[in-house]
């Protein structure tokens, strides 16, 4: 895997939370095809945020396939594919939330699934490379907006 998470990390802006950052420890990931860090330290002004600990979770996992699948030969007669199977690649992150005033914790998780068709990596890596441009992009601009929409529903 290639990819690197540099530490500390700065958050989007999110009203609330001024020039956040994540200074991160590297964990050991639930399985060999993943990687995971662990938020230690806080900067910025991020008041009543918890670090991580195993009861209340504070993580960052990427995932890929254990198994590529590649793009199946097309029909020799016809040109068509039988089946495109799909790469998933997935980035999930834990947070320990309170879920009422008693101090009751519970795990919140954020999912989000990239489904790559096999050769399409291959046959098209630019396209792919500006979508995830384009969703990562949207993702730091609109921070705010997405904290928002899960917090208050505003979409």
């Amino acid at each position: 895997m290639t990819v690197s998470i540099s530490s500390p990390v700065t958050g989007a802006a999110i009203t609330g939370l001024t020039t956040p950052t994540h200074t991160l420890t590297v964990d050991t990931p639930p399985d060999a095809n993943a990687k995971q860090v662990v938020v230690t330290t806080l900067g910025g002004t991020q008041t009543n945020v918890r670090t991580h600990t195993l009861s209340d979770p504070f993580s960052l996992t990427v995932w890929k396939p254990k198994v590529l699948k590649a793009l199946p030969s097309p029909n020799p007669i016809t040109g068509a594919y039988p089946s495109v199977p799909m790469n998933q690649y997935a980035v999930i992150v834990r947070k320990g939330v309170y879920i009422d005033a008693q101090s009751v914790l519970r795990q919140m998780t954020i999912r989000l699934l990239i489904d790559v068709p096999s050769g399409a990596d291959a046959a098209d890596a630019v396209n792919i490379k500006s979508a995830l441009s384009l969703l990562f992009g949207v993702g730091f601009a609109e921070g705010d907006d997405f904290s928002d929409l899960v917090v208050k529903g505003i979409l």
